[in-house]
């Protein structure tokens, strides 16, 4: 005989001998035993034992439950450690649009970039924005020659982390990691791939061959996004089309996401990569 069932058994007997202890106790009082009674006290207490016998052969050595996996969300740790901020305290914001030369793009802090040796140390943020669709501003095309002056001016800055590309309303349509964008767009053919990764881009960022441009240089497409509000397994879901991180054929070019804040895509505030997110998931955060 197994353990387990020894000790039911032992239970079982244990608990219909309690139950015929308390109810003797409550029918030696009587003047009168009724023996029918007394026959129906005692299967009470054998079935009473029956049950704790087999309630405890039930539970033995029954596996405690495992406690519910409750997903991180993108805003607490240890997932917001690995999201690299976008917008971080001392960074220097640039805005390119169309029409604006690169002077003017730089004018706010022409001391930095006059003397680039000397301020390395500093972070850029680059936006381009797309034109918005008037001509009575003059020019709304970017012009590739011009951004690739800027990406000169840019290139020794070289802490620097982050291109985003937004449309005219500042929705998010693009982004590039920065040494990528400095390695291509100042380079051979760099007029050529800024057209490519960049206006075609914002021309239209839900075009599957703008998107494969984008992330063919580590970057993200416009797809590439995902509410603050939401988890890692949300984020693993996204990147890879399961909610663990097994991988999908049609998703292995996707570089990482995009974090916005709630409900607004004009707000990223952080890049979560794909090698950060394997990462978590690993861990089951």
């Amino acid at each position: 005989m197994k353990k387990k069932s020894v000790f039911a058994l032992a239970v079982g007997i244990g608990v219909a001998l309690a139950a015929g202890v308390v109810v003797w106790g409550t029918t030696r009082t009587s003047h009168h035993v009724d023996p029918m009674m007394l026959a129906l006290a005692g299967m009470l207490c054998l079935a009473v034992g029956l049950i704790a016998a087999v309630l405890f052969h039930l539970m033995y050595d029954r596996p405690a439950a495992s406690p519910l996996y409750v997903p991180t969300r993108l805003t607490e740790d240890p997932v917001a450690h690995f999201v690299l901020p976008l917008f971080e305290p001392g960074v220097i914001p640039i805005l390119a649009r169309p029409g604006l030369p690169v002077g003017r793009m730089l004018m706010r802090h022409a001391r930095v970039f006059e003397n680039p040796d000397a301020n390395r140390d500093k972070k850029i943020l680059l936006t381009i924005q797309k034109g918005k669709p008037s001509t009575k501003s003059g020019d709304v095309s970017l012009n590739p020659v011009v951004l690739r002056d800027l990406f000169d001016k840019l290139k020794p800055f070289d802490r620097s982390e982050h291109v985003l590309l937004v449309d005219d309303r500042f929705r998010f349509a693009g982004y590039i990691p920065w040494a990528a964008a400095m390695k291509d767009f100042t380079g051979d053919n760099a007029e050529t791939k800024i057209r490519n990764a960049i206006i075609n881009v914002l021309a239209d960022p839900s075009d599957k061959k703008a998107a494969k441009a984008l992330r063919g240089m580590g970057g993200m497409a416009e797809d590439d996004t995902i509410s603050d509000k939401l988890t890692i397994r949300d984020a693993a879901k996204q990147t890879w089309g399961t909610p663990m991180g097994e991988k999908a054929a049609d998703d292995e070019a996707v570089n990482g996401l995009i974090i916005y804040k709630g409900k607004d895509i004009t707000k990223p505030v952080g890049v979560l990569t794909k090698k950060g997110l394997l990462q978590l998931v690993a861990t089951g955060a």
